[in-house]
């Protein structure tokens, strides 16, 4: 099998700008070929050289070569620990899903089928990125494989709000509704309702608010399967997802569903983490060298993107994880250092453990440790690169990303080469754009900037704007226009042009004073058009959260974009 590192070019992409357009990358047809080289590289054990890094004698990374480990995750090899992450996946996603919908236990045959995957935070999220969970189901059906769509939720949720049109076509403007009180930034995993009152008004408020532009949004059926998830679960994001869920359920998706905080309670996961616990120093070197390369050929000069680099601080280093606990449920970033034949874990604040875990030991206990905090409260969770590696390499055989983690997943990419020494396994990018079907005046800033032209061109050569025909004004229009001519004529030599260009400059002023009609309407127009242009800005914004739509657009245009997959 002939591939190119995934270093060796990052690729750029751009969501579409018209209405039921759809970024598909590769396109639908290549995912059978995707998927056989994916499962190819997992049965053939295709690698690459990896780097090694320890610890030199100040405790800092130092690269050094040693043997390469392979396969080997702390005495449990990569492919026995994925064979059992797929089927506690699988296991625990029917389980989840049969408290809110009817799970089909005789479905695709769970140890042969390939499994397919996406993932979002449990969000209000616009018909873009819900296009992945359509495409999914689609893919998944077609390829005869699970389609899984993992709940991201331990990120935070900075707001509780969506912003929703109002007004009218010609004069909209964009209200906040919240679907809850305003509380600390929290792990959605975290985050239950705090007033059940403002959570079940939300659908009814969002529904008044946007009416004026669109009757029939598609709250008005999402949002009782929110309210009735609320009396299940306190979870915010967990009943945002159910209700979504239900309604895919409704209108044909196939897809299976599971939180990420369930995933990281696997032994499967557990395991994992402790490998990349163990050879930290290796990890948190290519990390690092990785990240900087990415922004060079990248040109990003944000120290902060696409993710902080990790930080080092005497003999802790920093690990690509959150910590945090469930009596006080704020992330904080995780440090370890190693202390003989245990590490130490800490977030540099209230927590600081053991752990039985060595770079050349097995496991065993420090999983079995791990179980044990997290029964007392402790959460250990992955941050975005390590979420998508896990993903990709021990969950599942195709992943379908939108733009912004396909963006990112090239830098881990990278990773996966360097630490596991393997190639990547391949991935697709999808996105579409949908607006809301409201109209909105056929106008661009091509046609502002014709009129500031032409509003240019009246102050330079006002005699283009002027009717120089019959009228009180013409002898005099004449004349200035004479003299004007006579100026323009004058070739004057270098240093005497000054009152040449003073002349001209008035005599344009005089000019134009007989073409205020023609001003007067041209600032009206660009008024007209400026707030033309604001409104169509505003109505075509692809980022209204879906159940803005109506379900009668929405619904068949998703399904006819994933359609394409057949």
């Amino acid at each position: 099998m002939t591939r190119q590192s995934g270093a060796a070019a990052y690729r750029r992409w751009r969501a579409p700008l018209e209405h039921g357009a759809a970024l598909i990358d590769p396109p639908f047809e290549a995912a059978p070929r995707l998927l056989d080289e994916n499962l190819s590289l997992r049965c053939l054990d295709v690698r690459r050289p990896s780097e090694a890094v320890v610890l030199g004698e100040d405790r800092r990374p130092r690269r050094a070569v040693v043997q390469e480990r392979g396969f080997d995750l702390q005495g449990r090899s990569l492919r026995e620990v994925s064979a059992e992450a797929r089927r506690e996946l699988l296991v625990n996603a029917r389980q989840y899903m049969s408290a809110y919908r009817d799970v089909d236990e005789n479905g695709t045959n769970e140890n042969a089928a390939p499994i397919l995957m996406s993932g979002h935070q449990p969000q209000l999220f616009h018909p873009g990125v819900w296009f992945k969970n359509f495409s999914l189901s689609a893919l998944g059906q077609q390829l005869d494989a699970h389609a899984v769509n993992l709940l991201i939720d331990n990120d935070t949720l900075r707001s509780v709000s969506i912003r929703v049109p109002t007004g009218s076509a010609a004069e909209p403007r964009v209200e906040s509704i919240a679907m809850d009180r305003p509380a600390d930034e929290l792990p959605l995993e975290e985050r239950e309702i705090l007033d059940a009152d403002l959570f079940a008004s939300f659908g009814r408020r969002v529904h008044e608010t946007i009416s004026p532009l669109i009757d029939d949004c598609l709250m008005s059926k999402l949002w009782p399967l929110a309210v009735d998830a609320s009396r299940r679960s306190k979870n915010l994001g967990r009943c945002l997802a159910e209700a979504r869920h239900r309604l895919e359920g409704q209108w044909g998706l196939t897809t299976l569903e599971l939180p990420l905080s369930h995933v990281c309670d696997t032994t499967s996961f557990r395991w994992f983490t402790a490998h990349l616990l163990a050879q930290l120093p290796r990890l948190w070197d290519v990390h690092n060298t990785s990240l900087a390369e990415y922004r060079r050929e990248n040109r990003v000069r944000s120290r902060s993107h696409p993710v902080p680099d990790l930080a080092v601080d005497g003999d802790w280093l920093e690990a690509p994880f959150w910590l945090w606990t469930s009596s006080d449920p704020r992330r904080r970033r995780m440090f370890v250092r190693q202390t003989g034949w245990e590490i130490e874990l800490t977030d540099r604040q209230q927590i600081r453990l053991p752990l039985s875990l060595s770079a050349d030991g097995d496991a065993s206990r420090a999983v079995e440790q791990l179980d044990e905090l997290a029964r007392q409260g402790l959460r250990v969770r992955p941050r975005a690169l390590i979420t998508t590696m896990y993903a990709r390499l021990l969950l599942s055989d195709l992943f379908l990303h939108g733009i912004g983690g396909a963006k990112y997943d090239q830098l881990t990419d990278r990773i996966i080469e360097r630490f596991f020494g393997l190639w990547p396994p391949q991935f697709m990018t999808l996105t579409a754009t949908l607006l809301l079907p409201v109209d909105r005046p056929l106008v661009s800033e091509d046609d502002v900037r014709r009129v500031d032209y032409r509003l240019r061109e009246l102050n330079y050569h006002p005699e283009r704007f002027i009717d120089t025909g019959h009228g009180p004004h013409t002898s005099e229009i004449g004349r200035l226009l004479a003299e004007k001519r006579r100026w323009v004529d004058t070739m004057l030599p270098r240093g005497q042009r000054a009152e040449r260009h003073r002349e001209i400059f008035r005599l344009n002023r005089q000019l134009a004073s007989h073409a205020d009609r023609q001003r007067r309407e041209l600032l009206e127009e660009r008024s007209r058009l400026v707030t033309e242009l604001r409104s169509q800005s505003l109505l075509g914004s692809r980022e209204f959260a879906f159940c803005l739509f109506p379900e009668r657009i929405l619904r068949p245009l998703l399904l006819e974009l994933s359609s394409l997959v057949a």
